[in-house]
């Protein structure tokens, strides 16, 4: 593809930590537009965080709130933001598509690329201008907390007004065209590279910080603690490892509910129980060995491929599309899902052979920072995929 192809990539910043290096390659080749969503609810989500956000619903250039400033990768005269004061339906969205409408016309792409939720903030586009339009799916198949009835009926209905979808893993590929009745050409299947944004060093400097030989280990459980999570799983099993290696030790890092029954919090356990700064996660992470994942369900993991990005290896349950990125004794361990037993074993295998934990940190590295599964090669496959619409 060359630069006179124009992309409009259309996000938001639950996605930004994905969308910052996938953008750093695509414009090398392309002629790309990005557009971000935003909303009261969505100000401070990942690696963004906006205290002076206004609810003013219109569209803004990327110089707002500091956002091309804050982020090289975004293009400054080609950077705008959606700014909602609800993202739920209303009338002012309603009509906030119109402008949004008048602004593509004038920037007229080829390609409009969804890289969020295609619902009743954007349908109406697909009768106002007529392009093509590809959406990336970020959760095929509903997280267990979100596999409503409701859910179920907004997907069907508003998937109509897209015809192209890319999902980021091939296990639930087959599963995502049976439940929404799509045609599989037109259902691509693309990956996930590393989270990078919260490397302050190079890679090869993180790499070279391998595990010594100790039982002294330092585990790390970090993102929004939801139910699906496993944190019940994980407290026993690490009770129990606690009982036989008292130096071992489990931070949990991130907001959420958590109830730590009747034995309340095992020792040895440092909870942080908030928004973590990038700052502060960047160094918890950095200061861990190894990261845990006994998920109930998933689809693909943001966790794990910022565990990636400093190349940790990753214990995770085999759910969803998780073996496509965490190998067995490649890139981490994968075990069944709800057995603390398990769960145990493994982060105990980790504990007597720090040699492994050296090795999987190599393979991460060579496959996710400069191999088959690096961000260009990814950014190559999208440009493919750009290509073929």
């Amino acid at each position: 593809m060359n630069s006179q192809h124009k992309i409009l990539y259309v996000s938001n910043p639950f996605y930004l930590d994905y969308d910052l290096p996938l953008i750093r390659y695509l414009r090398r080749e392309t002629d790309l537009y990005y557009f971000l969503d935003l909303s009261p609810l969505s100000s401070c989500a990942t690696i963004l965080k906006i205290e002076n956000y206004s609810g003013t619903a219109r569209i803004l250039d990327g110089k707002t709130y500091n956002i091309t400033e804050k982020f090289d990768d975004l293009p400054e005269s080609k950077t705008f933001i959606i700014n909602r004061k609800t993202n739920k339906p209303s009338v002012l969205n309603f009509f906030l598509q119109f402008r949004l409408a008048r602004l593509i016309r004038k920037i007229n792409p080829d390609i409009i690329h969804f890289n969020t939720d295609f619902t009743h903030n954007y349908f109406l586009l697909n009768f106002l201008l007529r392009k093509t339009v590809i959406c990336t799916v970020h959760d095929p198949i509903p997280h267990s907390d979100d596999d409503t009835f409701k859910e179920a009926f907004k997907r069907k209905f508003f998937y109509r007004f897209v015809r192209n979808f890319i999902i980021l893993n091939s296990q639930q590929h087959a599963e995502f065209i049976n439940r929404y009745n799509l045609y599989k050409r037109n259902v691509f299947i693309s990956s996930l590279g590393i989270y990078d944004y919260l490397l302050a060093d190079n890679s090869l400097e993180v790499l070279s910080r391998l595990h010594s030989s100790r039982t002294s280990l330092q585990m790390i459980m970090f993102g929004r603690i939801n139910k699906y999570k496993g944190i019940n799983y994980l407290l026993p099993a690490f009770e129990s490892i606690v009982s036989k290696y008292p130096d071992v030790k489990l931070i949990i890092a991130g907001k959420g509910d958590v109830e730590f029954g009747n034995n309340g919090r095992p020792g040895n356990v440092q909870f942080l129980n908030h928004y973590i700064e990038n700052e502060e996660l960047s160094e918890l992470i950095a200061s861990s060995d190894f990261v845990v994942c006994p998920y109930t369900d998933a689809t693909q993991s943001g966790v794990i491929m910022t565990a990636f990005a400093f190349c940790k290896p990753v214990i995770a349950t085999d759910v969803g599309g998780l073996r496509t990125f965490v190998e067995d004794g490649i890139t981490g361990l994968l075990i069944e899902p709800g057995n603390t037993c398990r769960l145990e074993e493994a982060i105990e295998k980790f504990i007597l052979d720090p040699p492994l934990l050296n090795k999987l940190s190599k393979n991460i590295f060579d496959k996710y920072h400069a191999g088959e599964s690096s961000w260009k090669s990814i950014a190559r496959a999208t440009m493919d995929i750009y290509n073929k619409l």
